[in-house]
């Protein structure tokens, strides 16, 4: 298992972006903070007793040096989990594994931009449909086999809370996609 990252990059619109790639699922966060902070990311591994990579977590901190948010992947295990920490309250957390998918939000979310871009296998999933939840849009199509999450603001993200999806996952490659 491997990893490789923290890889960030700031765009003209404040976009933040951190990949982790790793076995059995490559995956991919981008942070948009739109008041333009410099962010600085820090790595830290945690290893099992044979020394496995079991996760890792990427801790960011502002010019000041002050801690703003951890984003812990455990994508490792057999059940990989990414989650978006701010402040000490998840934020967002993407569970996928042998046969779901599910996203689920929290509230004390101060004024960021999640956006996440999931790419699955040459598989159907369901007939196309797009649903939307207050911020989170979710597209589902047979022939691009897409699952697109996006997460907007603190009150939308508040009004998301406990709204779950569920797919049939056979194998997944999992991609973010900054527009």
């Amino acid at each position: 298992m491997k990893a490789t990252g923290p890889k960030s990059s700031k765009t003209a619109t404040n976009e933040y972006r951190i990949s982790i790639e790793g076995n059995p699922y490559p995956h991919a966060l981008a942070l948009v903070n739109p008041a333009g902070d410099n962010l600085n990311i820090k790595r830290h591994g945690f290893t099992g007793p044979l020394g496995q990579l079991l996760s890792l977590k990427y801790t960011v901190y502002d010019d000041a040096n002050e801690k703003l948010f951890t984003v812990v992947d455990g994508g490792f295990s057999n059940m990989p989990r990414v989650a978006l920490i701010i402040e000490h309250k998840e934020v967002a957390v993407f569970d996928y594994g042998l046969n779901r998918l599910e996203m689920k939000c929290v509230t004390n979310i101060p004024n960021y931009t999640i956006k996440g871009n999931f790419l699955f296998g040459d598989y159907d999933i369901f007939s196309q449909r797009e649903v939307k939840l207050s911020s989170v849009n979710v597209l589902q199509c047979d022939k691009q086999s897409c699952f697109n999450i996006q997460v907007l603001d603190k009150a939308e993200l508040a009004a998301a809370i406990g709204i779950p999806t569920a797919i049939a996952l056979l194998r997944a490659r999992i991609e973010e996609h900054l527009e």
